[in-house]
């Protein structure tokens, strides 16, 4: 669920890199359905064969944006590990509002509405990626319960889990406005229940 993505150097030859910024990109705009391995190959000037080179499928291609998002998520909540969990939090939606100011929503998001159409390595990806999110969630309530700057609650599970769901809606909500209010609600929201205000 990465804010943004690296920028690829024009003048570099990395093919399957270059293959994943645009599949990732093509995701945005309508999810699994726009990963057309055509105009992937139109876009970088190959014929659609070389794709097969780098990814033997579709669905190999779309695992591989879902991995990538994963890596950049996770290569973030290292640069916020070291933070106190309310700011850990903080920078949590700061992330999201990121993916709205820059006009994108999440692997996640873009693709779970094609749900029915995905096979079984793509769903899979999906629910790693959800699992990536609840763990950083659960830590961070878990640190933040222990140091006392949030208060014990019988359903801290449960408004762990929610949390990334609910800021699937809001980023599709808050895109379509171009307006970071839903994320900001859920924010509030969170903070209610972990008894920050």
């Amino acid at each position: 669920m990465s804010a943004s993505r690296s920028s690829f150097s024009p003048s570099g030859n990395d093919t399957r890199s270059k293959l994943l910024q645009k599949a990732a990109a093509l995701s945005q705009t309508a999810g699994y359905d726009a990963l057309s391995l055509q105009e992937l190959a139109n876009e970088l000037g190959i014929r659609k064969a070389s794709i097969f080179h780098y990814f033997s499928s579709k669905d190999e291609l779309a695992c591989a944006v879902v991995e990538s998002d994963m890596k950049v998520f996770s290569d973030w909540s290292a640069t916020v590990e070291h933070l106190q969990p309310i700011d850990r939090l903080t920078r949590y939606f700061d992330h999201y509002r990121n993916m709205i100011n820059h006009g994108h929503v999440c692997p996640g998001g873009a693709f779970a509405v094609s749900w029915p159409l995905l096979q079984g390595k793509v769903k899979d990806a999906l629910v790693n990626m959800h699992k990536q999110h609840i763990a950083f969630l659960d830590e961070l309530v878990r640190d933040g319960v222990t140091d006392g700057s949030f208060k014990p609650c019988a359903l801290s599970s449960d408004i762990i889990k929610s949390i990334p769901d609910m800021l699937q809606g809001a980023i599709q909500v808050g895109r379509a406005g171009a307006s970071v209010i839903p994320i900001n609600r859920i924010e509030r929201l969170t903070k209610v229940l972990l008894g920050l205000d």
